[in-house]
């Protein structure tokens, strides 16, 4: 989704830098960021961040953050050494909202306080941003409802169609693409698994 965006971007004619959360090079993912004429820094040439945007924060129109414990850290330092830039908090989703749902259906009274604790960090970074980025109607309604004066929009996931897929016919067996380390992505191979394939 993140690879599409900034190559949209870059085919708008917008100068277009990255950063990486832990400012490596990712290999070939940051082969692909430049050849899509993405600018992308990592260490050692990036070097300290505070001292990377006291020296080229003021050339940015906008700064997208993605995920809230991305931003959290940042948020002061990106006004203070970037306070013309348009902040975009990209919330890739809802956690308060995906863990109260977790919550809800656990019953678990740890996990509904861990959830309350997320929607609160997460609405008071909503606040403090100049806009938000949702990836469905749902959680732009649910905003508008707790954060109603906040700018929310909705940048959903992006795919590229496939022109020459085989029909029903031509195709069998799966495949699951997401990482187990993240709880939802378990529990929804486990649900395929045990729930929906046997029927």
């Amino acid at each position: 989704r993140m690879f599409a965006l900034l190559r949209l971007l870059v085919d708008e004619g917008c100068a277009v830098t990255f950063l990486d959360q832990l400012h490596e090079h990712r290999g070939e993912y940051t082969r692909q960021l430049l050849l899509a004429g993405v600018e992308t820094w990592w260490r050692p040439w990036l070097g300290d961040l505070p001292r990377w945007l006291r020296r080229h924060g003021a050339r940015f129109d906008a700064i997208v953050v993605s995920r809230h414990y991305v931003l959290s850290p940042l948020l002061a330092l990106l006004r203070k050494r970037a306070p013309q830039a348009q902040l975009v908090f990209d919330t890739v989703d809802l956690h308060f909202l995906r863990e109260q749902r977790e919550a809800e259906l656990s019953g678990d009274e740890r996990t509904r306080r861990a959830a309350e604790r997320s929607r609160q960090h997460e609405l008071a970074l909503i606040a403090a941003v100049d806009r938000t980025w949702v990836v469905s109607p749902v959680e732009r309604e649910l905003l508008a409802s707790l954060s109603p004066t906040s700018q929310v929009d909705v940048v959903a996931t992006i795919y590229e169609a496939v022109e020459d897929s085989p029909g029903r016919e031509g195709r069998s067996d799966m495949v699951f693409v997401g990482s187990f380390g993240h709880a939802p992505n378990a529990d929804a191979a486990l649900w395929l698994a045990n729930d929906i394939l046997p029927r």
